[in-house]
Formats: structure tokens, sequence, C-alpha cells
């Protein structure tokens, strides 16, 4: 039914989970694995000069270098996947016309923190032209 399958893959426990659901559940899909770099960095947004809290934009973009490099060592260990950077539902969402399935794991963010950040998992469900399989953590 589902022969193409995006993961969105931050490796929490719930994207992990959402990756062996699949697995299990269409084992003969192909499964793109997809982890996003978040190019905003909420302390840039209380950076002072006397604090440094954030950093000057080289050593954010080194740290960002440094970040993606282990996220494809770590996808390499799950068979391999693909590192983008920008808004995570934003990306999912511009995969949904090359893929049938978008799965993702979600969190338990609720009240003010929901309604102040949203969730990927949200914006990916309510947005989606495709099915949207959601799996929270145990």
């Amino acid at each position: 039914m589902f022969e193409r399958v995006l993961v969105m893959m931050d490796f929490s426990e719930a994207a992990l989970r959402a990756l062996e659901t699949v697995k299990t559940h269409f084992p003969t899909a192909d499964i793109t694995l997809l982890h996003v770099l978040e190019s905003s960095n909420l302390s840039e947004a209380f950076r002072t000069p006397s604090a440094g809290i954030g950093g000057t934009p080289r050593v954010r973009e080194a740290r960002q270098d440094a970040w993606e490099a282990e996220v494809l060592t770590r996808l390499a260990e799950l068979g391999g996947g693909e590192v983008l950077r920008g808004d995570p539902a934003e990306i999912a969402l511009a995969h949904a016309d090359r893929i049938d399935l978008i799965a993702v794991g979600t969190g338990a963010k609720s009240g003010l923190s929901q309604l102040l950040f949203g969730s990927v998992a949200t914006r990916i469900v309510r947005d989606s032209p495709v099915p949207v399989l959601t799996v929270r953590a145990l």
C-alpha cells in the first residue's frame, strides 16, 4: 500500500519507534530517513555581548557542521538517510510529492509550550497531502 515512506528522524525514542513501526508494517517499502537541522537557535534571541550566548555566526556554523557529521554517522547506523537544514515541517511537506506516507515520532508537548512553539508533528499532520503516521514513545 505504501511504497515510499519518509521517516522524520530526530533520534528520539518516538522517532526510532516510528522507524520500527514502518519496517514492521511495510517491510517492502522504500524508506527514506530525514533529519533536519534547524537553522534557528532559540538562544540567539536572547544573545547578549557579555554572555556570548549563541556565539558568533562562525561558531554556530561550526557547531552545526559538527552535529551534521554526527547525524550522518547515526543515520548510517540506521541504514542511511538525508540531512537538510531548515524548518522540519516545511521540509517534510516539501517531500510529499515524492512519497506515499510520512512517519513522525511525537512527543508529549502540551500546554503553553505547544501553544508557543507548536509541534513539527502537528504541522505535518495538519498540512500534509499524504497520510501521516504518528508514533509516540512508550
